[in-house]
Parts: C-alpha cells; sequence; structure tokens
C-alpha cells in the first residue's frame, strides 16, 4: 500500500474571503472548520478589535438608555477606546484559560486556535452592531 504524503491537501476546498464570511452565516460548522483547517486569519486582529469597541460601546448604549449617564460624548469615546485596547487582549485570556484548562481533559487546542475561532465566531456580534446603528 502506498503512503500518501498529501493526503491531508487531496479534499482541501479553497475559499475565497468574501465566502468565508458568508458561510459563517450560511453555513457555520463548514466556515469553522475552514477556519480552523486552514488557519485562517485574515482580518482577525481587525475583528477582534472591532468586537472589544461593539461590545464596549454596546454595554454604553444600555447604561445611556437606563439614564445612568451624564456625559454621553465622553462615555462613547472612552468605550471605543477602551473597548479597542482591551477587546483583543480579553480574547487571548479566554483563550488561553481554555486551552490551560483543557489540558486537564489531554484537549490538543492552542491558545491562538481558540483565539481564532473565538474571533470569527463573534463575527455576526460585529454585524448586529452594525444594524443596530442604522436603525
Amino acid at each position: 500500500m502506498e503512503n500518501n504524503h498529501f493526503e491531508e491537501f487531496d479534499n482541501v476546498t479553497l475559499l475565497k474571503e468574501k465566502e468565508v464570511f458568508q458561510k459563517i452565516f450560511s453555513e457555520p460548522r463548514k466556515a469553522f472548520e475552514y477556519i480552523h483547517k486552514n488557519r485562517f486569519e485574515n482580518y482577525l486582529i481587525t475583528i477582534l478589535i472591532t468586537v472589544g469597541i461593539c461590545n464596549a460601546v454596546d454595554n454604553t448604549f444600555e447604561k445611556i438608555i437606563a439614564g445612568t449617564i451624564d456625559n454621553v460624548m465622553l462615555s462613547l469615546t472612552l468605550s471605543v477606546l477602551i473597548g479597542a485596547f482591551l477587546g483583543w487582549i480579553s480574547f487571548y485570556l479566554f483563550g488561553g484559560l481554555l486551552s490551560w484548562t483543557g489540558k486537564w481533559y489531554n484537549g490538543r487546542g492552542t491558545t491562538d486556535e481558540f483565539v481564532r475561532i473565538l474571533g470569527y465566531a463573534n463575527f455576526p456580534t460585529y454585524i448586529s452592531l452594525l444594524v443596530t446603528l442604522i436603525q
């Protein structure tokens, strides 16, 4: 029997960037399998920073609606700056914790793999905030 050293490349479907982002919504399982297997990291840092900003702005909007914030512009500015800085850091901390605790159960996932998947999994959050802002 012949040993095929290129077996892992035989059934690989190459997707364009646009197709990957579309499949996150339409076929998430295929999209995340592709992202994981191909170590797809296009726009990852941008997505991590943007999702951090979106989460911070969303929290600020909730406080603005509740009436607990007096200076709206200052609060929004600070939430954007702090969200951009702490957003990507929080993904790396959470990915590290997942990797570390996963090793207790003989898991093989690395911090970078968790961050990659978590970042793209939060992409719909970014889109939903844009839709909310447009309304």
